[in-house]
């Protein structure tokens, strides 16, 4: 099952990461990030940033950057933290279903972050 990643999705992440902060003019420092990636990919960078972020304005604008630089990195960050927290020696090591069964639990953690369920 794939996931959708929508600009409502956007804004209400902004809302809650950045509860004090005016969620319009975000979302504008938040459109200004160029990745090159397809159109329809913008939302899930920019919930991928605001993920790492974590309500950090300063963190934030360095991830814009980071993003314009390297985008699979910051996803990769975002949406697999506990395969990209491993080194090169502990990912050769695992075994596939355990490897599996990670990327499941980091999967699980995204979609509850952004508020949907986890597909069966």
């Amino acid at each position: 099952m794939s996931v959708e990643f929508t600009r409502d999705q956007v804004r209400r992440k902004i809302s809650e990461v950045f509860p004090a902060e005016d969620a319009a003019a975000l979302l504008q420092v938040l459109d200004q990030c160029d990745t090159k990636r397809a159109a329809d990919d913008t939302a899930r960078v920019q919930l991928a940033i605001l993920k790492l972020s974590q309500g950090n304005r300063d963190s934030l604008l360095a991830l814009i950057d980071k993003a314009a630089a390297d985008v699979d990195d910051l996803m990769y960050r975002a949406e697999r933290p506990m395969e990209y927290g491993l080194s090169l020696a502990e990912y050769k090591a695992l075994a596939m279903p355990a490897l599996q069964a990670m990327r499941q639990m980091d999967r699980e953690a995204y979609l509850s972050w952004l508020g949907g369920d986890a597909p069966d």
